[in-house]
């Protein structure tokens, strides 16, 4: 077993195509949240109250990355609003602006959100570093940026240690 691969499986066994956003149109951040957490809440994965956590939590501790030419943004919440454990990805037809994690003062522009439902609060730390380490291949984000449907991302993250740093 390679270096991660039990991290990548771990991730792979929350995605779900019909919980992947190719493209998607939001207004702003607030529109953005609620799109996604009302799909979360209409499958069953997440409580009513996932909507407030996510969006309280995103206020107190920011979850925008500046990764060079793009922005990424990992929201996530407590786990008592999660039912079923996800990771809700969307990439975006124009970028949102999101306080920037460590420096809620500074903003980045964001064209790709994985949004964390995790109902093991030990999860989210490995969860967190393998989703990290993803973000930072630029040939694997720009391939999920230019990808059109859920299953293609989620062949693009099944064989993400295929592409090099």
């Amino acid at each position: 077993m390679k270096d991660g691969e039990l991290s990548i499986m771990q991730i792979l066994k929350l995605l779900h195509a019909d919980l992947i956003f190719p493209n998607l149109e939001t207004v702003d951040r607030d529109d953005l949240f609620n799109k996604m957490c009302t799909i979360l809440n209409e499958k069953g994965f997440v409580k009513a109250s996932f909507l407030k956590g996510i969006s309280n939590r995103e206020k107190i501790y920011p979850t925008g990355l500046e990764m060079g030419n793009y922005g990424c943004a990992l929201p996530h919440t407590d786990v008592e609003h999660v039912i079923n454990p996800a990771i809700a990805i969307a990439t975006l037809k124009r970028p949102v602006k999101f306080n920037v994690m460590g420096d809620s003062s500074n903003e980045v522009e964001v064209n790709i959100i994985f949004m964390l439902a995790l109902h093991k609060k030990e999860d989210q730390v490995v969860i967190l570093k393998e989703l990290a380490t993803l973000i930072q291949n630029v040939d694997v984000i720009t391939a999920i940026r230019e990808a059109t449907s859920g299953n293609e991302i989620l062949e693009i993250i099944k064989n993400s240690d295929n592409f090099t740093i």
